[in-house]
């Protein structure tokens, strides 16, 4: 594949912290110039404007610079599937939105690396998950991960509340409900896993949180590979370890072999919800996604062309690593499923004596709750 000519920035400036445009004209196009590249900066100005720029702009000679949150992303993921291009433009991402995940995980390179990768002419094909469930998800596409149960519920909050108390508040008070009532947050039905050696394992049960990600649960940096990793409602580990989670920098960016209940790597996941659950909600990309009562996730490898070095990161930067306690459900997996030689994981807290909330620990081989002091 030759190296494009020249480079269109795609940048929504409202996007996450709202520095898009900053980082744009303050580091990303002086780096460019510096190097000799050609470059055009465009704005987005509405939804969905992204996927109309990446279907006019991106080719083979003309490589797209991506800048925004998730949502920015996807739009221009969107557009150059909707313009049969995917397989064929050269994509640079610049994520500025609220936590970074996909750049974060896959050691994407920040504004003044970036043109010097698209420079030496690197990139790394990357995979995606396919996603079906109704009409409302055909065939829809997504490169950072998939959220069932209490993971859904904060972005439903900050859709929910957007336009009154702001999408903060919905978040916070969407994760605090999920938290102290986990079974509200949980849903029941039957998971159909395909695993990588083309065995299927299905498992029938409550689930409080179901993950589908490209992310390796022991240390959540990027791979080639698809896992399902999943806490059961009866492993749920109280409201403290909960919150403790999903509180800056949140685990899932770290680690999630120290919370949950289990891990496999996929090739397919399929998952049909008790219809006492109501249809299916996920946090798609982070935006909220509702389906039908059923849903079915298949990786696709080395679906796009991502601006980075060939080989993934062995570990997320260390500023960025916040591991909990090790919960008695993970320190059971963990035990039957050491990580492979040469996989960092990162170093789990000491086990508290007590908490707010109450919460499980291991005492002499046996789960106990300790309620609230």
């Amino acid at each position: 594949m030759a190296a494009p000519s020249k480079w269109v920035v795609i940048c929504c400036p409202v996007a996450g912290k709202k520095t898009g445009q900053q980082v744009v004209e303050e580091e990303l196009i002086p780096a460019m110039k510096k190097q000799g590249i050609e470059v055009e900066v465009v704005m987005t100005e509405r939804a969905k404007h992204a996927t109309e720029l990446a279907k006019q702009h991106g080719s083979a000679t003309t490589g797209l610079i991506a800048v925004g949150g998730d949502g920015t992303i996807h739009e221009v993921m969107d557009g150059l599937i909707e313009g049969g291009k995917l397989e064929t433009v050269r994509l640079g991402l610049l994520s500025q939105g609220t936590m970074n995940f996909y750049a974060i995980s896959g050691g994407l390179p920040g504004p003044a690396d970036l043109p010097v990768v698209i420079k030496s002419g690197t990139f790394r094909k990357q995979g995606l998950m396919k996603c079906n469930s109704g009409p409302q998800v055909k065939d829809m596409m997504c490169f950072e991960a998939l959220y069932f149960g209490v993971g859904y519920h904060p972005a439903k909050g900050a859709q929910e509340w957007r336009n009154s108390m702001g999408p903060m508040f919905g978040i916070m008070l969407n994760l605090v409900n999920a938290c102290m009532f986990p079974a509200k947050a949980a849903i029941s039905g039957t998971m159909k896993l395909t695993l990588s050696d083309g065995k299927v394992e299905t498992l029938q049960d409550t689930f409080y949180w179901i993950v589908v990600t490209q992310r390796n649960p022991y240390n959540a940096t990027l791979t080639d590979d698809m896992w399902v990793s999943w806490i059961l409602l009866e492993d749920f580990p109280g409201f403290g370890r909960m919150m403790d989670f999903f509180a800056p920098e949140m685990e899932c960016l770290s680690s999630l072999t120290a919370a949950f209940s289990a891990h496999k790597k996929v090739k397919k996941f399929e998952w049909v919800q008790e219809d006492k659950c109501g249809p299916i909600g996920v946090c798609l990309d982070g935006d909220p996604t509702d389906g039908t009562q059923a849903i079915t996730v298949e990786h696709v490898p080395r679906a796009w062309n991502i601006c980075a070095e060939p080989s993934y990161p062995k570990r997320v930067p260390e500023e960025k690593t916040s591991v909990g306690w090790l919960t008695p459900a993970a320190k059971r997996w963990l035990n039957s499923n050491p990580p492979p030689a040469g996989t960092f994981v990162p170093e789990p807290a000491p086990q508290p004596t007590s908490w707010f909330c109450a919460g499980a620990r291991e005492t002499d081989g046996e789960v106990m709750v300790q309620a609230q002091k």
